[in-house]
């Protein structure tokens, strides 16, 4: 059992390690057409006078996908492409964290989950193109 607290104490740093990296990173230009589409739809929703409609009919960029957006929108973040990043980054952490979870369910050891996870993790903190770490709703599946 303490193995296991250690492994997810180590779990937890590794996400705030790659959080920090990726925070040193995020700079207030367009990194992908995906992520304008995302706020153009938040930004839209914002402004409508009918926002589940607008939500559900015009948001080119999947409703599921700018719900995390206007989530940070209405918890008073602007729509800007720093926010846009940091919510991407945190969406893709609590992917994994639920990934670790199903692989231990599978019976996999928590080393073993974690190992599996890893390469992920790590692609996540060195990897400086933003275009690679847009979060969208095809990242969870």
């Amino acid at each position: 059992m303490h193995k296991i607290k250690t492994i997810n104490w180590l779990l937890v740093g590794l996400i705030v390690g790659v959080f920090l990296l990726r925070w040193s990173n995020m700079t207030p230009r367009e990194p992908n057409i995906d992520t304008s589409t995302w706020l153009a739809g938040v930004i839209s929703i914002d402004k409508s006078s009918d926002p589940i409609w607008t939500w559900l009919n015009y948001t080119d960029g999947r409703p599921l996908t700018v719900v995390p957006l206007l989530i940070a929108n209405a918890l008073g973040f602007d729509a800007t492409y720093p926010v846009a990043e940091g919510v991407g980054i945190i969406c893709w952490f609590f992917t994994l964290v639920i990934l670790y979870n199903t692989l231990r369910r599978l019976s996999l050891s928590a080393l073993q989950a974690l190992t599996v996870i890893l390469p992920l993790l790590t692609w996540l903190g060195t990897t400086a193109y933003h275009d690679h770490l847009a979060y969208n709703s095809e990242a969870v599946s």
